[in-house]
């Protein structure tokens, strides 16, 4: 326990990378999502 499997991994990736895009499709000012490496994301 404790050790993200590799196909664990890949699913936040994707997740991150679809919400990433959806942000910018919105046209809502400029939300980013920023890699808090170690900790996770931070929506600004």
């Amino acid at each position: 326990m404790g050790r993200a499997r590799p196909d664990t991994v890949r699913v936040v990736d994707t997740t991150i990378q679809r919400l990433r895009a959806k942000l910018d499709e919105s046209g809502v000012g400029t939300p980013t999502l920023e890699t808090m490496r170690g900790i996770g994301y931070r929506l600004r």
